[in-house]
């Protein structure tokens, strides 16, 4: 769990009991437990993103590794993938792009808190809309290798076209991503008007 003021809390099965906290710094933005039982946090350090694994008993840091750069770079979604992985959804503002506007990232971290890739797999459309932020909600990991992202917020569809021949969209999308992170051109929309 993780409280009001950041501290990550270790408690019993039935939820009554603080067997362990721990202080981490750095501002909320996912948790995951990998099966060891070691929690992963995600979120945002001084224009970072963060991703940072701890021991089970929250007595040392496995790792804390920042990626990105920018005011809005983020953690915002994680996934553990079954070698220990830790695949991480984020925001960043690629570009000369005004500060309105996010890209969807997707970080691969391996065990030893090293980067294994870094890389914006959903841009904002900057000239179609005022605030496109598209941030990753979600992540699944497939048996078959695929990586899926749930990301919110404003964009142009379909990524692919000119920036000038998108169309406003305006909801939740599914990704299906390749294990690398780029993109299989597949996207499932479910839109608000």
């Amino acid at each position: 769990l993780v409280d009001a003021d950041g501290n990550i809390l270790r408690v019993d099965p039935e939820g009554r009991r603080v067997l362990g906290r721990r202080v981490w710094n750095g501002e909320f933005g996912a948790l995951a437990v990998d099966p060891q039982g070691r929690p992963v946090l995600a979120g945002r350090r001084v224009n970072q993103a963060v991703v940072t694994q701890f021991s089970a008993d929250l007595e040392r840091t496995v790792f804390d590794t920042t990626v990105g750069e920018g005011p809005e770079s983020a953690g915002t979604a994680l996934a553990i993938g079954a070698d220990g992985s830790v695949w991480m959804g984020g925001t960043a503002m690629p570009g000369p792009v005004r500060a309105e506007n996010l890209a969807a990232t997707l970080t691969l971290v391996r065990g030893n808190g090293q980067v294994e890739f870094h890389r914006v797999v959903e841009s904002p459309v900057a000239g179609l809309l005022r605030g496109s932020r598209r941030v990753p909600k979600a992540l699944g990991l497939g048996p078959d290798g695929r990586v899926w992202m749930a990301i919110a917020g404003a964009t142009g569809i379909p990524q692919a076209f000119p920036e000038s021949l998108r169309v406003a969209q305006y909801g939740v999308s599914l990704a299906e991503l390749q294990c690398n992170g780029r993109r299989r051109w597949r996207r499932y929309v479910y839109s608000r008007k």
